[in-house]
């Protein structure tokens, strides 16, 4: 038995390709809201990434609070460290008994390798931390 191949009307087939689209149009638009959604569970920790037709009804990916450390103005302006994020960095490294890396510090208070730096480089220099290995394996013990 051969099979014959009826040509679809261009109206049909129109009607169908404009379904097709509104369904695609559809399925973005609840990926999109999804996307946001799991962004503000994280808490804005990761910005995720959104394509750019965002319809105007969603709400904006909450964004994490400013932590540590601020610029002084003046000549010679280092970093002015928070004093609290100070005392809960070394509460958290007296809790660790072989020490942490930046990667679980940030994990645990939620700041970035940039907010803590100059929190660790002031406690390392103060004698109240100590620093033991290079790169991506230095870890940061408390005394």
């Amino acid at each position: 038995m051969k099979k014959v191949a009826y040509p679809m009307p261009a109206t049909l087939q129109r009607d169908v390709e404009q379904i097709a689209q509104q369904f695609a149009a559809e399925v973005v638009s609840i990926v999109q809201r999804t996307i946001q959604q799991y962004a503000q569970q994280l808490g804005g920790e990761r910005r995720a990434a959104v394509p750019r037709a965002v319809p105007a009804a969603t709400a904006p990916v909450a964004r994490k609070p400013r932590v540590a450390a601020t610029r002084r103005a003046g000549k010679g302006a280092g970093l002015q460290v928070d004093a609290n994020l100070e005392s809960t960095l070394i509460a958290l490294l007296k809790k660790s008994k072989d020490g942490m890396g930046a990667e679980k510090i940030n994990a645990a208070l939620g700041t970035t390798t940039a907010q803590i730096n100059p929190v660790l480089k002031k406690l390392v220099e103060g004698g109240k931390v100590a620093r033991s290995g290079q790169a991506r394996g230095t870890r940061y013990a408390a005394f």
